[in-house]
C-alpha cells in the first residue's frame, strides 16, 4: 500500500448556524440520525467476512453497501 493510501485524514469543520430554535432542533435530530446510520454501516463493513478483500481491492460493491443501508434503516 502506498503512503498516500495508508494515511488517515481527519477534517473538522466548524460553523455557526443562526436559525429559530425549532429549526435547530430539527437539524440536530437529522444529524443524530445520519451519524447513527453511518456508524452502523461502518460497523457492518468492518465486521464483514469480505472486508480484507474490499480493503485490498479498494472497492466495496454497491449492492453490499445498499444492503447495509437497508438493514440499518430497519
Amino acid at each position: 500500500m502506498s503512503d498516500q493510501q495508508s494515511q488517515n485524514h481527519e477534517i473538522t469543520i466548524q460553523s455557526l448556524l443562526k436559525a429559530p430554535e425549532a429549526t435547530l432542533r430539527i437539524l440536530w435530530q437529522l444529524m443524530v440520525n445520519v451519524t447513527e446510520l453511518i456508524n452502523s454501516i461502518l460497523h457492518h463493513i468492518n465486521t464483514h467476512p469480505d472486508f480484507d478483500t474490499w480493503l485490498t481491492e479498494w472497492e466495496l460493491p454497491a449492492s453490499i453497501l445498499n444492503s447495509f443501508i437497508r438493514n440499518a434503516k430497519t
